[in-house]
Order: structure tokens, then C-alpha cells, then sequence
């Protein structure tokens, strides 16, 4: 599977870090990442793009996993710059 294949070579940059990698399949992202993230001390996620209107109406992803998860969630956002 090609996302495997990314997420290891990803994962190989942090020689000094434990990173776990899974690909998983679910219509519910933030519940499936909250059940996740249970053995974990955190996660780490990428901010959204999305629009103000799509963010207030249907919310994002990290908005939800936070509100579902009992682990920190660390927000990361890309360069906006440009």
C-alpha cells in the first residue's frame, strides 16, 4: 500500500523518536484517531484549510479529536506564508 510506504520513510527521519505508523480506513476520522491515540502520551495532527463558513458549520477534524480524545492533541499547522 503506498500510504504505508510514505508514512515509514516519513517515520525514518526521527532515528531518536519512537514513531508509530498505521493506515486505517474509517468514515469517523477524530473518533477513530481519539480510540488511537489511547496508548499514547500524544498526537500530532496537521491544522485544516478549510474555510471559516465549512470550520463553523461542520467543524475539523483536529476541533473534534480534541474534544474526543484523552490524550494531548498538538495542532501543526503548514506554512501560510505562501
Amino acid at each position: 500500500m503506498q500510504a504505508d510506504a510514505r508514512l515509514n520513510n516519513f517515520a525514518s527521519e526521527f532515528d531518536d523518536v519512537p514513531v508509530d505508523c498505521d493506515v486505517v480506513v474509517d468514515d469517523d476520522v477524530a473518533a477513530t484517531l481519539a480510540d488511537r491515540a489511547r496508548d499514547h502520551g500524544v498526537v500530532c495532527i496537521g491544522g485544516s484549510d478549510r474555510s471559516l463558513f465549512r470550520r463553523v458549520l461542520w467543524g475539523t477534524v483536529p476541533d473534534r479529536l480534541a474534544d474526543r480524545s484523552d490524550v494531548r492533541v498538538l495542532v501543526v499547522r503548514g506554512d501560510t506564508t505562501g
